[in-house]
Order: C-alpha cells, then structure tokens, then sequence
C-alpha cells in the first residue's frame, strides 16, 4: 500500500514492532516514533483494508484502540517503491487475552494465552513469502512455538498458512470466535518459564502474557453482596462493606514451589537495563526472575524455616472451596460435598488466612444464589447449600472474634511495629557503616546510598506479615489504629520501601503497601459501618517528619505496576492502583501535596524530551492509557449486556440446547461482573484525571498528550451523550454500577480544565473521528436534568463556541 509521505522515516525497520505508546521494539530499542499522524494513518488504512479483506463488518486494528492497549503491531514494508518512498506490505498484531478455551472433549480450560489478533498481506502482495517473514518474526520476538497461539476470528486463508508452514491442523473453533490447535491443551498447567519474552525486556508496557503459563488460579471476586431473601447471611454483606462496591477481577497467579521463598530483592524489573541486584534478601545476583506475586500462608514459611518436626505447621485449608461456578445439580450436589466439616478444624488460622476465609464465603454466596435462580428456594441441594453456608458464616465470626482479642491485637502490633523499625534501620544502613547496632534516622527520602548487605538476608514473608496485619485492621477492626500510641513506624516502612525497588525488588509487595496505607484514610466505611477519626489522619499526612515524599513515592509505585511479570493477568494492576487513587484522591486535599506533585509535573515538562521519561511523564501516560481501556471496554460490556437481554426477551435462547444455553448465561454473568467491576474503576479513573487536571494543564497541553486527551474526550462524549447512547440503556444500571450521568459530567468537567488553552481547544476541533459540535448541546441536556451548577453549564456552552472557531 502507497502513502503520501516517505515510510522509512516510521519504519526503520524491513519489519518494525511496535507498542501502544509507539515505540520501536527492534534490537532492544525503545525508541519513540514522534511523527505520529503519519504513523497512525498507515495503521488506519493498513486496518481498514485487513477488515475489508476478511469480510468482517468493522476494523479490528485502528490507532486509537491501539493506542490505548498493551499489544505489540509488526509491520513489514518492502523499500526502494514507489519513488523510494517505500510501501507498507501487511500487519500482525498481537496481544494476550483471558479466555474460556474448551477442548475437544467439552473440558473448559481459563488461560491467557498469546493472541494472534489481526493478520493481513496485501493481496498484490501475498504467496511471496511476506506472510511467512512477518509470522516468524513474531514468534522469535515473542518467544512462543505456533501451537501455544489463539487466533481469532481467522480466515480460510490464515488456517491454510497456518497448517502449510507450521503442520498446525485440526483446528478447533471456539464459541468466542478464536481457535487453537490440539496441542495448545498439551502444555503443563505447571509449567515454568522464567525467562523474560523480548517484549518484556525492551518496553516499559506490561507483557502479561505467558505461552507457557504456570498453575491458573482465580482470585476470587471482592464486591459487597446483596443477600436477597437469606436474611441470615447479612452479617456477612456488613464484612464485605470493607471492599467499598470494588469487584476484583480473576487473576492469574504463579504459583510455583521454585520461587515460593524467593527473597524480596531476587526480583528484577525491566526497565532498558535491570536495576541494582544487591536488595533485600540476597547477595548480588545475574538471574532474572519473572516478578511474580506468590500470596503464602504463614504455616509453609514457618515449616520451610523450622527446624523442629514436633513445631510443624499444617498448611491452611479453606473453609469453603475456592471455585464455585455449578452449573447443574449433580455439580450443586458435589459443590456441597466437597465442603469440609467446620465442627472439625485441623489447620491454623491468623489474619494472614482470615480475609481469604470471608471471600470465599461470598463465593459460596454467588452459588446459593445462583441455586435458587435455577432451581427454587426449596430444591433439596439449594438448602443443603444454604446449611453449608450458615456453617461457614458461623465458623467465619467465631474467628473473627477470636483474632480481635485485645490481647493478641496487642501483642501483634508490638511485634509489627518493632518488625518496621527494625526492616527501616537496614534500609538507612550502607556497607560504610561500622556500628550496625546504632539506630538510623532517616531524614531524607529517597534513600541514596547502596543498601546494605544484612537487607539481602530479609525473608519475603515478614513484610507480607506486616502488610496482611495492617490490611486486617483496615477491614476488621480500624478504630484500633485510634487506640494506638503511634502508627508512625507503619508509615515510615511505607514511604521507605514502597518506592525504593533498589530494597524492595518486588513490586507487588510495594503494592501491598499502598493497600496497607489506604487503612488509615478517613471518611470511609469499613466493616460494620465504623469510620476512622479524620484528625488522626490529618495530623499523620501533615506532621509525619518524612511525609512529604508521599506523591513521589505513589506516583514511583504506580508506574512500576506496570511491569508486573508474565505470570499475572492484565487486570490485575488495576486492583493494585484502587488503593493508590484512594490515597491520591485524599492527599489532594492538602496543599503541601498538591505543591509536591506540581514540582513532579514542572520538572517533567522541562525534562519531557529526555531518554529516559519523567517520573510525572509515565504517570499521566498510565493514567490516561487506563481511562481510555476501562471506559472503552466498559462501553462494550454494556452493549454486549443489551444485546443479551433483548435476545433473552425475544426467547432466542429458549430454543437453544440446555448446555449452549448454559454456556451463554455463564458468559453473560461473567460479562455482567466485569461491566461492574470496569465501571466502577472507569469513573474512578476519570475522577482523578479530573482533579489532577484542574490544577496541572501546562504539560497535558503538549502536542502529543494534548491530541490523546482531546481523541479520548471527544470519543467518550460521543458515546455517552451520541446516537450511540441508546447501545448502553440496559436493565437495572445499578446492578452494574454504571452511572452515564455522572461519566458525562467529569468528561465535561475535562473539557472546561482546559478551556483556557487554545491548544486543547484546537485538538478537540481538529478531531475528525469522534468530534461533533452537536454533541455539547446533547451533553448539556444531560447536565441539566442532573443538576448540574449553572455556572459550569454556562461555561460549557461557552466553550463549545469556542472550539467551533479554533481550526
């Protein structure tokens, strides 16, 4: 394909990878492509014609969803045509997805496998071995065999390339339009692969996905659940009111013996060189892990490292099992029998094990309901159900009140507080310092000089211990912290190592921090509808000696999220970041914070053509990638939620056969659950882009970010306020905690932040997908019928005639 302008200026490359934020992948590079309206035209067309060519009735590849993923684009050019301009000959993308894949024999497998998502040669240009060079170019980058691939939605044409140049055959079509081969089932379930994929290494996008994938586990689901006729069960929807409406995603988690004692330095991110290794737990080391998170029980630690066989812990068992998603009665029935007997208790539970004991509980609560929808109150496996859940709720507050025991809470936070301020005297130590013993106090953040070498000796688990104590008073019992002499030590634990991956190599467990810290926020409801005193807050986040470090180390562990390891789900970094926008959104309200994080964003603006990008640069970069994914596909859900209902009232799946139909309501359920879960995150997102960008707009008005910010507003306003609107009217919005209005309202509430920058305005024009000067007066209708300030309407409409005249 023939453009206008010369292709080797944004294709160095024979074939050229690249990612979402358009940077060169080749040969370990991570250069960025600044000419991007000449790049995002080639994948435009380069996309059009792909969807054209393979009949489908919209464009799978476009620059702006692009844009926004975690994928990786190859694209081959062939040179010296077209006046040396060079052409453009096809496309692969690739990304990972998590999917329900079924077998031959029906047996349905979850995994997140590599995905080939669009693969097209131009026809003048196909059966010349270009298909063939751009494939195996991908798989050597990607570090994956053929077999180990989904495919979706492929052609006659791609099944015979695959079956002719890589013996692929017998596919097998999936109810989700993908298809792998008999051999992708072959591959171990526990299976190891710590070598990096060389996506991982040379880009600072997460690279979740994992051909040959470790033991899958889901992470079970976290969101406040409506109890419905069992009026029996409410005491346990007052524990869940600790997750404040948040679901949490399924997650993919190693969970491999090999690393289960890995200490906290062994574990290096990937950055364009790898950090220092002398960290927390062990002695310089050249191996590369991958950086996953292996939630352990105390007891295993505790048994690894004892040496007394009379002293042996057992491993904790659930009470309930973790998966329950029956979709029969003999299922029901099994799921019933396969709860172990609370009368008699065989392990030990701490408040390590406790929060896991109260989400498995809402898990058996997910199957009584959908029991009863099924098959009645009164079905002998519905109340067999409901029994089994009453023993688990009544074994669940037996050891709640056991672990609050005043006494045992404080001795524990004897113990834990002692724990930080022993882990922060390492951390201030260096390998100059001749009297180890003497107490080091840290005056200055971040910590300069080389970590110490006792640091390298630190196990993982004693800070998992210190953050899963923190997290359990946070949920169970937050008016303790009141009680407390001093939190102080938990604070300087968090601001010291949560954004130092020099000492804490781990980046989940920095992670855990931020969730810890988010126990001490006021004004929130916890279990029990308690709130913690706002003074005791305040005089922490205003007088603590090492506070002001706070934005800083947020932003550091917000952006180092990103590079989680292949061995963990894409969504699940989104749980990570729910704790720091809470933390975030509360820290605004102090102005020593907000100056802080204006000094971040001044300093990334005069640094903003550096090698290496600010700090404030990748943040605002992640942000704005999150929005622009968690709305985008909360859209999607929502439309794909209406198609479902109006197909269940039109009785489309009444004719259906009983197990087509129970595929398709499991799907519809899953799809339910994470429209909620990507709401509430979608909107929470948008809030703090909101209340970032009404105080910072200098650096959000450069060319690049600007033209981002304008395509994502203008997209989602035409969506909310748009023709379009009427694919989201589903029944029952809250149910999945979709609020149009209030999305439409912080959009607009973006558009006037910037109303006084000619250069926004001028993006937003200049817009040709989404832009539509109709659209305001739409908007205001919708502001209007929720009450919005007049003065902001006013202002709104004002600005609409501003941008009608900025091209």
């Amino acid at each position: 394909m023939e453009f206008p302008f010369d292709i080797n200026y944004i294709l160095p490359y024979e074939i050229t990878i690249f990612n979402g934020d358009y940077r060169v992948l080749n040969k370990g590079q991570t250069t960025r492509i600044f000419t991007s309206e000449k790049l995002t035209s080639v994948i435009d067309a380069m996309g059009e014609a792909s969807y054209r060519a393979q009949g489908l009735s919209g464009a799978v590849t476009t620059a702006r969803k692009f844009r926004v993923s975690d994928h990786r684009l190859y694209i081959i050019k062939k040179a010296n045509e077209n006046n040396n301009l060079s052409i453009v000959i096809g496309i692969l993308k690739v990304g990972a997805k998590h999917l329900y894949i079924y077998d031959t024999n029906g047996t349905v497998y979850e995994r997140t496998p590599l995905c080939v998502l669009d693969f097209y040669v131009h026809e003048s240009k196909q059966r010349l071995g270009y298909g063939k060079r751009l494939f195996d170019t991908m798989l050597e980058f990607e570090k994956c065999a053929p077999y180990e691939l989904a495919i979706d939605r492929p052609s006659n044409k791609c099944l015979a390339f695959l079956n002719k140049h890589y013996h692929l055959s017998a596919p097998i079509h999936q109810v989700n339009n993908f298809v792998v081969y008999p051999a992708f089932f072959n591959q171990s379930p526990i299976a190891i692969n710590n070598t990096p994929s060389a996506s991982k290494q040379h880009t600072e996008s997460i690279s979740w996905l994992s051909p040959t994938s470790e033991r899958q586990q889901r992470r079970p689901f976290s969101e406040q659940i409506d109890f419905g006729r069992n009026q029996k069960m409410r005491t346990l929807s007052n524990e869940n009111e600790m997750f404040g409406n948040y679901q949490q995603t399924p997650i993919i988690r190693s969970l491999s013996m090999k690393d289960e004692h890995q200490p906290l330095s062994s574990y290096t991110t990937s950055y364009n060189q790898h950090y220092n290794q002398t960290a927390f737990l062990r002695e310089q080391t050249n191996t590369t892990h991958s950086a996953s998170y292996i939630p352990r029980t105390y007891s295993q630690v505790f048994n690894k490292n004892n040496p007394f066989s009379s002293l042996q812990r057992h491993n904790t068992t659930p009470i309930i099992p973790t998966y329950y998603q029956p979709s029969s009665t003999n299922e029901y029935r099994r799921t019933i029998e396969s709860i172990p007997p609370v009368s008699k208790p065989e392990t030990i539970t701490s408040v390590y094990t406790f929060p896991s004991i109260n989400e498995e509980l809402s898990h058996v609560q997910h199957a009584y309901n959908d029991a009863t929808r099924l098959h009645g109150a009164n079905d002998e496996n519905v109340q067999g159900l409901e029994e089994a859940m009453e023993k688990g709720l009544t074994a669940f507050l037996n050891i709640k009140t056991v672990l609050n025991e005043p006494c045992l809470l404080e001795l524990s936070n004897a113990l834990f507080t002692a724990s930080c301020s022993w882990l922060v005297h390492l951390a201030s130590l260096s390998n100059q310092v001749e009297n180890e013993e003497v107490i080091q106090m840290i005056k200055q953040l971040p910590l300069t000089s080389k970590s110490h070498r006792q640091l390298s000796y630190i196990p993982e688990f004693i800070m998992e211990n210190i953050t899963d104590y923190l997290v359990f008073l946070g949920r169970f019992n937050v008016q303790l912290f009141e009680s407390l002499s001093s939190v102080n030590e938990y604070v300087t634990l968090v601001l010291v190592f949560m954004g130092d991956a020099s000492r804490l190599r781990n980046p989940h467990l920095r992670a855990a921090l931020a969730e810890a810290f988010e126990a001490i926020l006021p004004n929130k409801q916890h279990g029990g509808g308690r709130t913690l005193n706002s003074a005791f807050a305040e005089a922490i986040f205003t007088h603590h000696p090492l506070i002001e470090h706070l934005p800083r180390v947020l932003l550091d562990v917000f952006v180092s999220i990103e590079l989680t390891g292949q061995a963990v789900a894409f969504e699940q970094k989104f749980n990570y970041r729910r704790p720091m926008y809470e933390i975030l959104e509360y820290l605004w309200k102090f102005d020593k914070h907000r100056e802080q994080v204006k000094k971040l964003a001044a300093y990334a603006e005069e640094h903003i053509d550096d090698a290496e990008a600010p700090l404030f640069l990748r943040f605002i970069n992640l942000l704005m990638n999150d929005a622009n994914f968690l709305l985008d596909e909360a859209l999607s859900q929502m439309a794909r939620l209406k198609e479902n209902q109006e197909a269940m009232d039109r009785g489309e799946w009444d004719s259906m056969p009983q197990e087509q139909r129970r595929d398709l309501e499991n799907t519809f359920r899953h799809t339910g659950q994470t429209a909620r879960y990507t709401n509430i995150m979608g909107l929470k997102t948008l809030i703090i882009l909101d209340m970032i960008t009404r105080s910072i707009q200098s650096i959000f008005c450069r060319p690049a970010i600007c033209e981002r910010l304008a395509l994502m507003v203008n997209y989602f306003l035409q969506h909310l306020v748009g023709p379009k609107r009427r694919n989201l009217k589903v029944r029952n919005l809250n149910e999945y905690q979709f609020e149009p209005q209030k999305l439409v309202a912080k959009v607009t509430d973006i558009y006037l932040n910037f109303s006084e920058h000619d250069e926004f305005c001028t993006a937003v024009c200049n817009d040709g997908m989404s832009y539509n000067e109709q659209l305001f007066p739409q908007a205001v209708e919708v502001l209007e019928r929720i009450g919005h300030p007049r003065e902001r309407i006013d202002a709104f409409l004002k600005l609409s005639e501003h941008i009608k005249v900025s091209k």
